[in-house]
């Protein structure tokens, strides 16, 4: 398949975003096109995807945190941190909690915003099949939700 870039280089393609191939030896051509584009490299959307996972594994296993909590739980910047906990908040992943102050922390001015993992925020279904049909239901953290089972009946091929 022949593209704007030339015969042989074919963009590369990441769910819904296509990144365009890079040719370093023709200043003229693919760069030149793809200039006035910008999409994100297959390097950022993995960083994003790296830190928002370390923030919703520190989030799940430790329950409620504050950014403080989480920069200490993930070592990530504190900007960095509430970036992807504002994307995570907006995509349905955690919520802001009411927003509190450490123990014993008697300082004047705005609490510490405060995050939760929303374990509802989807469901995994289970299914067992031997001599009976038994399913599952649990949220993200696996804390049963619903169950149900039945035998099967005797079924000769």
């Amino acid at each position: 398949m022949a593209t704007a870039c030339g015969p042989h280089l074919e963009p590369i393609r990441l769910g819904a975003v296509i990144i365009p191939p890079v040719v370093s030896h023709d200043p003229t051509g693919c760069q030149a096109v793809m200039a006035g584009v910008h999409r994100p490299t297959p390097t950022s959307l993995m960083l994003r995807r790296m830190t928002a996972s370390a923030v919703l594994d520190a989030l799940r296993a430790g329950g409620p945190m504050t950014g403080s909590d989480l920069i200490d739980a993930t070592g990530l910047a504190r900007p960095t941190v509430h970036v992807v906990c504002n994307d995570l908040i907006r995509l349905g992943w955690i919520r802001e909690t009411e927003r509190r102050r450490p123990q014993g922390d008697s300082r004047r001015g705005r609490p510490a915003r405060c995050y939760e993992f929303q374990t509802r925020a989807g469901l995994v279904l289970g299914v067992d099949a031997t001599d009976r049909v038994s399913v599952r239901l649990a949220d993200l953290r696996g804390d049963r939700v619903a169950e149900a089972g039945q035998p099967l009946a005797h079924v000769s091929v």
